[in-house]
């Protein structure tokens, strides 16, 4: 995980496994509580899009030998890519 300034924290999940691995980046393994999350974007860092709310956690299915990489930011908030 990588807590970026304004807020924001990016994390990835790897799966070294031989079947798709269905992981749930929930606000407390993102190091939020919960009335933090409902204020939260979720962005898939390799599709380039925002996928959702966190609110109580957000689950992506990692294909084998693949990464899931995600941005999770304010709503409303500091434009992606203009923190660092």
């Amino acid at each position: 995980m990588y807590s970026y300034k304004y807020g924001s924290v990016a994390a990835v999940a790897f799966n070294r496994g031989r079947t798709p691995l269905h992981f749930t980046f929930t606000p407390s393994l993102l190091g939020l509580d919960g009335d933090e999350a409902s204020a939260k974007t979720v962005r898939d860092l390799w599709k380039h899009a925002d996928v959702g709310v966190l609110g109580s956690g957000y689950t992506a299915t990692v294909g084998v030998h693949d990464v899931v990489a995600i941005r999770v930011g304010a709503v409303g908030g500091i434009p992606f890519g203009c923190e660092a």
